[in-house]
């Protein structure tokens, strides 16, 4: 459960960070900020969550794993632009490439989380070696 909130708090975050940043760039939206943020943190909750049920799935190749994590997240971000609304602040491209930006954030900080694992592992291995 803490894995879960910390990924979902950590993706909404950044993903705020890049709509904030788009409605700088083009003030021609009014934009509800609470509404944004709930939406935002719901369907990261959503994404996180199906992120951890394929995480326990294990195929052949890794980087098919990547793709289904994608298309998963993809799939979440579409049925909430179309569910909630999302249309009416930005188009489905930038939707998608806030979507690839956060799932790439995501992939950093498993391979962050997997190398401190592997160091923790490694220095338990080390020490019970003396």
């Amino acid at each position: 459960m803490k894995k879960l909130l910390t990924n979902t708090f950590l993706t909404t975050g950044a993903c705020l960070m890049l709509l904030a940043l788009i409605v700088i760039v083009n003030q021609s939206h009014n934009v509800d900020f609470v509404t944004t943020i709930i939406r935002t943190f719901a369907s990261h909750l959503v994404i996180n969550a199906g992120l951890m049920i394929t995480e326990r799935l294990e195929f052949r190749y890794r980087a098919l794993n990547h793709v289904i994590d994608f298309a998963w997240s993809t799939v979440v971000v579409i049925i909430i632009w179309v569910g909630l609304g999302w249309f009416e602040f930005t188009t489905i491209w930038v939707l998608l490439a806030i979507s690839l930006v956060v799932h790439f954030i995501i992939f950093i900080l498993e391979m962050h989380r997997s190398h401190s694992e592997i160091a923790e592992i490694n220095k338990l291995i080390k020490e019970k070696r003396r």
